[in-house]
Formats: structure tokens, C-alpha cells, sequence
């Protein structure tokens, strides 16, 4: 079964538009999928929503702020001074909360190869930062007028978290890529850094009782951790202390046995809450524990709820949603509240489930659109060759031990032995030989390997073997003919691959000039 390579062209052609039209779908289906939500107080009774590309403001009052102009990141956490000041990231390389985990999957426990690894990474995500200027900047939140934080410039990836201590407006920032914790003045000083055996830490919180504690997710356990005094600048600070006893995230959830990556932690009503992800940092759960680390179970939420982030505000336990939007609560006696339905963030929730679920369908569309083009394909190549198999190979006449053939109207006698019935060798002229190298189009090596699938002869192949041969035979004629023969003994074959998918036949023999006995 012949196909011209331009038809051949135009279905390689067109399969190629359908998988460029998949994966436009799947990736205007990611786009999307709501990456951050987070919540956030001023410390002065706003709180705060950042859900993606929007900062909102929805307590007291719902107000969107504008960050046109400001370079500002809306995708990076953001935290407040006492005084109203706002803590954000400036630059432009995104995060959400499926790549929230980047490394993850090359950071084995002190593995030295993966941190290699990891550190190369961190160097190139580093240049690249730079190049886009993605520095922390302190900024007046009526006007958005921002300057630097540091002293001197630190850039930083997107996947970091921040707190402020609202006793002194001392910064904690958790840069995960470089898996470490540093504590700041408000001036942006170092006070102290802290990186023993963590592996994407996040967001640092203060215990009641003045100790520090955080998720350190590939290590499946909230870290606690006592505080000592530190001086900067004749500034007293309560810093990294003695590491206490861990609270393990993954030993007692055993219904749940994936859910063991912990996202955010809240210590709240004598409790531990802890959002724990699947292994694909997809979609979470919220657990909690007692105050000793003893197993609670799982706190039930209304189903599909994709919990993001943690935070207590006016004595209630606040989880963001990014499935509905909705923020649910817990009081500090452990009862579920009625959810806050803010109108401007659940009808954006809504607007890209509504647009990701039609992307969603199209992609789907376009699977089957594949598949039925990859099997109508495979059923009329299977039925090409069974046709072909059908039909007898002209190979050719069969030839007798010596054969006269016709060469640009020379006869030549050819024989595969060394004489000629009825003929006396007269004179041996020489070698004489013929060769060539023949190919079939890229539509034949195309079927010959849906052939491979079900078996039986390449007909394509015995056919260009049978073309070969004769091309080698009259050529080898040709150059007897020319040196004064008129037959050519003891022929023989010779066949070598040239190069993928053509391959050479030689043919050569003896030619000598032959008269009748």
C-alpha cells in the first residue's frame, strides 16, 4: 500500500495541529486553576485575602487595592508592621501551589547528589531573580509608595513566606528553595538565621507562649523551637533558640496516609491545626492535634473544600478555601462557625472554575478527537496490508542457473556458477560489478512500523530488496558490457545498511567472453 509522501506529510501535519490544540487547552485549563489564597491581618482589625493576581481587603470593609504601578507581587505573601506598613515581594516569577514544592521531588533526605542538585537550581532561579529586580520592599499602604527593606539588595523567589512580630516588628522570612529561616530588624538587619535539617520550611508563628513554630514539609513535622535574646542596634530581640521536642504530622494519620506534606500550621484553642497536602501538593486536609502532638483526627469540612491557608483572627480559626472561595471558621471552644461568604471573592472563584471546567471539557474533546484519529489511522493501515497481503509480489521472472538479461540492448548471459552449458570461455576480462542504495519515503517506514504490531511481511521492504537487486544486476551488466563481455560467471550478493532506513545491494561477478561449444 503505496501513500505520497505529501499525503503522508499532511496527516503528520495534521496529528501535530491536534496535539498543539491539547496542549493549548490543558494549559489555558491550568491557567486557571486558583494558585494562592491567602489571608492575612494588619494586626489593627482588617484582614486581608491575596487570591492570586487580587489583594482584598474584606474586613472591615471590602476594598480591592491597586497595585498598578508598583511591581508589587500578589502571588507573594504579604505581612504588616504595626504601623500599617506593608512587607511584599517585587518581580514577576509566579508560584502556586502545585510548583509550591519545586524541588521536591530531587530533595531526598540528605541525599548529597539531589542537594547538588538543588543548589544548582537555586543558582539559576538566583541570576534570574536578579535579572528581575524580585527584592523584598517595604511600602506605605495608603499611597503604595515602597522602598527597599534591606540595606543592602536580597532577592528572593516567590516561594517564601513572611511574619511579623507584631511586639517588636521583627521579620521571620522562610525562603524554601535555600531551605532556611533569617530573622530581621524592622530596618532589615540581620538578627539571626536558622537552617539545621529543614527542607521547605514554611511560614514561621509565635506560640502563646513566646516560642516559634513552623511546617518543615519534606521533613513531615511542625518544628518548634525556644527563643534566646539577641541585641542589634541596642534593640533587644527574642530570637532562634534550643530546638524543642517536634510535633510529627505523618505517624498517626494512617486513614489518610498520603496526606503527610504539612502546608500551614496554627496553634489555636490548645490545638494544633495543621493543612496537610497530598504527595502531588495538590489538594489538602485539615487535621488536628493536641496539645502533647496526640492524633485527633481529621476536622470535617464541607466536601471538594481545597484548604490553603490558616490564620486566627478575632479568636477564630480562619481557613481559606480556593475550591469556593469561602473562608471557614472555627471558635476557640472547637465549633465550625458559618463560613464568610465575601461576594468579590467568591464570584472570582467561581468565574475560573466555570472558565477551567469548559477548558477542561474542550481538552477532554480533544483527547477522544485523538484517539479516534489514531485508531481510524492504525484500522486502515491494518486493512491496507491485509489487502497487500492478498496480492502476489511480482518478484520478478524466475531465473534459471544462467539467464540472459537485456542491457541498453546488449544481451548478457549471467550465471551463478563458474561455466555456461553449450559455451566455451574464451577470455576472462575481469571483475565487473554493480551496486546501489535505495531508501523508501518516510510514509513507508511509517507503516512498516504499525506492521511491527501485528506481523507478517514488510511487503514495502521485499519490494524495495527485489528493486534493488535488479538495479544492481543491470549496472553490473552495464560495466561487463563495457570492457568487451558478454556474459559474467560466478555471480554473487552482497548486501550492508548504509544508513537508517536505506541499505546497499551489491552485485558482482566474473566477466569473460564466451563462444558457442
Amino acid at each position: 500500500m503505496d501513500i505520497h509522501p505529501g499525503v503522508a506529510a499532511l496527516v503528520i501535519g495534521v496529528f501535530l495541529l491536534l496535539i498543539g490544540a491539547k496542549f493549548h487547552l490543558t494549559g489555558q485549563e491550568s491557567e486557571n486553576v486558583l494558585g494562592t489564597y491567602y489571608l492575612t491581618d494588619d494586626g489593627a482589625g482588617s484582614l486581608y485575602i491575596q487570591l492570586d493576581e487580587v489583594v482584598l481587603r474584606v474586613a472591615p470593609t471590602a476594598t480591592e487595592l491597586d497595585l498598578d504601578g508598583t511591581d508589587l507581587n500578589p502571588r507573594s505573601q504579604f505581612a504588616f508592621f504595626s504601623n500599617g506598613d506593608v512587607l511584599a515581594r517585587q518581580g514577576d516569577w509566579d508560584t502556586d501551589l502545585s510548583h509550591y514544592m519545586g524541588m521536591a521531588d530531587v530533595a531526598p533526605n540528605d541525599d548529597v547528589t539531589a542537594q547538588t542538585r538543588i543548589d544548582e537550581f537555586v543558582g539559576e532561579r538566583a541570576a534570574s531573580r536578579s535579572a528581575h529586580g524580585n527584592n523584598i520592599v517595604r511600602c506605605t499602604i495608603a499611597d503604595l509608595q515602597c522602598r527597599s527593606f534591606h540595606p543592602t539588595e536580597h532577592n528572593y523567589s516567590a516561594n517564601y513566606n513572611v511574619r511579623i512580630n507584631s511586639k517588636d516588628d521583627s521579620v521571620f522570612i522562610t525562603e524554601g528553595m535555600a531551605h532556611k529561616i533569617s530573622h530581621y530588624t524592622a530596618e532589615g538587619e540581620l538578627i539571626s538565621a536558622y537552617g539545621v535539617d529543614l527542607r521547605f520550611p514554611k511560614r514561621v508563628e509565635i506560640h502563646p507562649d513566646g516560642s516559634l513554630y513552623f511546617a518543615n514539609t519534606n521533613k513531615h513535622r511542625i518544628e518548634r523551637m525556644g527563643t534566646k535574646p539577641e541585641t542589634i542596634a541596642g534593640n533587644n530581640y527574642q530570637t532562634f533558640g534550643t530546638a524543642l521536642a517536634p510535633l510529627l504530622v505523618n505517624s498517626d494519620v494512617s486513614l489518610n496516609s498520603s496526606y503527610t506534606w504539612p502546608l500551614a500550621a496554627q496553634y489555636f484553642a490548645r490545638q494544633w491545626w495543621v493543612i496537610n497536602m497530598d504527595d502531588n501538593m495538590r489538594y489538602g486536609r485539615l487535621f488536628h492535634f493536641a496539645d502533647n502532638g496526640t492524633f485527633l483526627g481529621e476536622w470535617s469540612l464541607p466536601e471538594n473544600t481545597e484548604p490553603t491557608d490558616l490564620l486566627i483572627f478575632n479568636d477564630e480559626l480562619l481557613i481559606s478555601d480556593a475550591y469556593s472561595g469561602l473562608i471557614h471558621r472555627i471558635s476557640d471552644d472547637g465549633k465550625a462557625l458559618e463560613a464568610l461568604d465575601f461576594f468579590a471573592v467568591t464570584q472570582r472563584v467561581a468565574l475560573m472554575t466555570k472558565k477551567r471546567e469548559s477548558f477542561q471539557f474542550l481538552n477532554n474533546v480533544m483527547s477522544w478527537i485523538i484517539a479516534f484519529v489514531i485508531l481510524t489511522l492504525m484500522v486502515f493501515l491494518l486493512r491496507g496490508f491485509i489487502q497487500k497481503d492478498t496480492k502476489p509480489i511480482d518478484s520478478g521472472q524466475t531465473r534459471p542457473t544462467f539467464s540472459t538479461l537485456n542491457s541498453k540492448e546488449t544481451k548478457m548471459l549471467v550465471s551463478n556458477i563458474e561455466i555456461l552449458p553449450n559455451k566455451r570461455v574464451v577470455k576472462h576480462l575481469g571483475l565487473v560489478q554493480g551496486s546501489t542504495v535505495r531508501a523508501k519515503h518516510a510514509g513507508k517506514d511509517i507503516m512498516a512500523s504499525f506492521k511491527n504490531l501485528f506481523g507478517g511481511e514488510l511487503n514495502a521492504y521485499t519490494e524495495l530488496l527485489q528493486e534493488s537487486r535488479e538495479e544492481a544486476i543491470s549496472r553490473m551488466c552495464e560495466q561487463a558490457s563495457a570492457i568487451g563481455a558478454n556474459a559474467v560467471i560466478n555471480v554473487r550478493f552482497s548486501t550492508s545498511a548504509i544508513a537508517a532506513g536505506a541499505s546497499e545491494i551489491l552485485a558482482y561477478g566474473t566477466g569473460v567472453f564466451v563462444e558457442d561449444t
